[in-house]
């Protein structure tokens, strides 16, 4: 076979692609004064929130907020389209809003939160020339409701006109949270690639391609094709072999791909068609040092790698949208992911219906290829009995349910699509409950090992360089030292340390046990301290 490096290229990029990622003019704008052309007089870093850069002012166990307008502008050279090119912008993605204008002209707005957003700027933008382009960036919800932590131990308190994660339950991050990038291409703004693996016929599946060549992880020629690709020497994918093809795509885009299948039989989960456990552990928490959530590769192949060596081979998001950073890593490591819309509990559900119709198909548009992509769930505990009085309100939520299911396995049929995590809701094809099991579906122990917890680690204050706090480790520490347990401390520590690991081990154990069960979510594994409200 000949070899065929692909160029150096993700499925997002084609022909020229100018990074605008870095040093950006900024602005506060809480009176709403400025506007696409005025001078900008702060300087702030994209990809990242603004907080975690230090706008704002000091409250509750942040160092800086700020929530409302902002404005981004950045300056651009542009070549020349190439024959009857497009010019396209893409926002990795924003929190919350966006409004994005280009030499003064407005050419678009978005609320996505999910997922990269894309604008064709091409009536806009001047070749050859410096181009402007501005992006007013606003934080606030619709109702106009500044987030207030500690307000949502009460449902009354819950503003549902935005989507609520566990991403941002420290805080309502803004900013530009996630790559900006400038694409030129031929003829057509920038399209997702169909790319379906079929693990059963041995074959893949192309949509709209006529010129698509798979490579084997050495960037050997092993098949091409325009709508189906046979492979019959396939070597399948899983978290122990994580093996990588690579399709190139009219010789310029490239999207790696696995080999891979999960189905289920009852209640038993198959990776390609062999039972297989899920030992998965849960992360809740926002980034306690930039805010938000950590858009950088090396940070997931580090967790993914202490993971796995702790025995894991899968984690669940709690209501968070992972970006593509996490699923390139994962596909590499050998690591099952479970993502989330940002609806952390029922009341955010039914009034963000559409919102999270919209936001599910582009997130399974985009990373649907991703071997690593086990399950994408709808949210956080759904509880129908407890959070609808009526039967007309539990089956017009179980309708809607319903709708959205349906999309995801159009969208995404090789994927596992979740009603919620927590209880037992249909239609689903994972089941994650916090007590019992179900026969027709494989169950997962949802939030498993009883939230168990260290005495405080006062000793991790000076860790606190970011955006967060060490406020609740400060107030452990001034009780420590009026009860005279300075010298005590460290070894106290270290003991609840020694108990936490003989309760997780029984707790490991006992539910390995449980026969009915396909899995696990321990419950958690992060690096934060907890959220104000709870």
């Amino acid at each position: 076979m000949k070899q065929r490096l692909p160029k150096q290229r993700d499925h997002r990029q084609t022909n020229t692609v100018i990074d605008l990622n870095g040093p950006w003019a900024f602005q506060l704008d809480p009176d709403g004064a400025l506007g696409p052309e005025s001078e900008l007089k702060d300087t702030i870093n994209v990809p990242g929130t603004w907080q975690g850069q230090g706008f704002g002012e000091p409250r509750t166990q942040l160092r800086a907020d700020y929530q409302g307008k902002t404005w981004y502008q950045r300056r651009v050279e542009l070549p020349s389209a190439p024959g009857a090119g497009k010019f396209t912008l893409e926002l990795g993605t924003v929190l919350r809003r966006a409004s994005v204008y280009v030499n003064g002209k407005h050419v678009g707005d978005s609320d996505r939160i999910c997922v990269p957003v894309r604008f064709d700027i091409t009536a806009a933008a001047t070749p050859n020339a410096e181009n402007v382009i501005s992006v007013m960036v606003d934080n606030l919800a619709p109702s106009g409701k500044p987030f207030v932590p500690g307000k949502f131990t009460d449902t009354k308190f819950w503003d549902v006109s935005d989507p609520y994660g566990a991403f941002n339950g420290v805080n309502n991050w803004g900013g530009l949270t996630r790559g900006v990038r400038l694409i030129t291409s031929e003829g057509s703004p920038v399209v997702i690639p169909d790319i379906r693996p079929d693990f059963d016929n041995r074959c893949v599946h192309v949509g709209e391609h006529t010129n698509v060549v798979i490579l084997d992880a050495g960037g050997n020629e092993v098949g091409c094709g325009d709508r189906r690709i046979d492979l019959p020497d396939m070597r399948p994918w899983t978290p122990d072999d994580p093996y990588l093809y690579t399709a190139l795509i009219d010789d310029q885009l490239t999207v790696r791909i696995g080999m891979r299948s999960f189905t289920s039989r009852s209640n038993v989960l198959l990776l390609n068609h062999r039972p297989y456990y899920l030992r998965g552990y849960s992360v809740g928490r926002g980034d306690p040092i930039m805010g938000g959530m950590q858009v950088s590769k090396d940070f997931y192949l580090d967790q993914f790698t202490k993971a796995k060596a702790m025995g894991f081979n899968y984690g669940r998001w709690h209501s968070m949208p992972l970006p593509a950073e996490a699923f390139e890593a994962a596909d590499e490591m050998g690591f099952l992911i479970q993502s989330e819309l940002p609806n952390v509990f029922t009341p955010f559900f039914m009034p963000l219906i559409e919102r999270s119709h919209d936001e599910l198909e582009q997130y399974l548009l985009e990373h649907r290829h991703h071997p690593s992509l086990l399950a994408f769930c709808f949210g956080n505990e759904f509880n129908i009995e407890r959070d609808f009085e009526t039967v007309q309100q539990r089956q017009a939520f179980l309708d809607a349910v319903q709708s959205l299911y349906d999309l995801g396995k159009r969208t995404a049929p090789d994927t596992f699509i979740m009603a919620n995590c927590g209880y037992p809701v249909y239609p689903t094809d994972l089941m994650s409950m916090s007590y019992g099991f179900v026969d027709d579906r494989p169950c997962v122990r949802h939030e498993s090992g009883s939230y168990r917890e260290t005495l405080p680690p006062v000793h991790l204050i000076e860790n606190f360089t970011g955006v967060i706090t060490a406020e609740k480790l400060e107030a452990k520490k001034k009780w420590i030292e009026e009860r005279g347990l300075e010298q005590l401390w460290p070894r106290l520590h270290r003991d609840s340390i020694r108990m936490q690991f003989v309760t997780r081990k029984r707790h490991f154990e006992t539910t390995r046990l449980m026969r009915n069960m396909s899995g696990y979510q321990y419950w958690q594994f992060a690096d934060s301290p907890p959220d104000p409200y709870m």
